[in-house]
């Protein structure tokens, strides 16, 4: 089976790439890999932590509403949120997802 990556960041931008990656998924057969890079600030402070933690909280709350406006989708999606510098994060997913296209 083919596999798409799609990247987002829960903006509008991102929200309509993955619509045009799911076009592209119904026509191909493909299923789609939907990624996100949460990249945290430097620990600089002892309140490092709780923010660490309400963005982690936020990004699972991004994804989950992405997702459940996508329950009648018949394209195959499996949502991923990673912690980590963004290009060798991305570059990791590819490499296990086996993606084909990365779309974003």
């Amino acid at each position: 089976m083919k596999n798409y990556l799609v990247l987002t960041d829960f903006s509008r931008n991102s929200k309509d790439a993955l619509q045009y990656a799911l076009g592209m998924a119904r026509v191909s057969g493909a299923k789609i890999d939907l990624f996100s890079v949460l990249t945290m600030p430097p620990n600089t402070s002892g309140t490092t932590g709780s923010l660490n933690i309400r963005l982690q909280e936020n990004a699972q709350n991004d994804m989950n509403k992405l997702m459940a406006d996508l329950v009648t989708e018949t394209v195959p999606i499996e949502p991923t949120i990673r912690e980590g510098s963004v290009v060798s994060t991305v570059l990791q997913m590819i490499e296990e997802t086996a993606a084909e296209i990365v779309i974003l």
